[in-house]
C-alpha cells in the first residue's frame, strides 16, 4: 500500500485540549464532515482515538488515518 504524507498535525489529548474552544469546535465540525464522507465506504478506522486524526488548520480539514477493511457478511454478498 502506498500513501502520501498528509498536511496537518496529529491530534492527541494534550494538543487537542490545549487549543482554544473555537479551534476545537472547528475540528469537531471538520471531523463530522470527514466521518460522514467515510460512512458509505467499506473501510473503518482501525483504532478509535484522537491519534487517528490529523488536523489541517489551513484548510479546516480533518483526515482520519489507519484503516481496516470491514469484513461483514453483508459486504461479501
Amino acid at each position: 500500500m502506498v500513501h502520501s504524507k498528509l498536511p496537518g498535525i496529529q491530534l492527541d489529548e494534550m494538543n487537542f485540549w490545549s487549543l482554544d474552544r473555537a479551534e476545537r469546535n472547528l475540528i469537531r465540525q471538520a471531523f463530522l464532515a470527514a466521518y460522514q464522507e467515510l460512512c458509505p465506504c467499506v473501510y473503518q478506522p482501525a483504532f478509535h482515538s484522537l491519534e487517528n486524526l490529523l488536523w489541517n488548520k489551513e484548510e479546516y480539514k480533518v483526515y482520519i488515518i489507519d484503516f481496516k477493511e470491514l469484513m461483514s457478511q453483508a459486504l461479501r454478498s
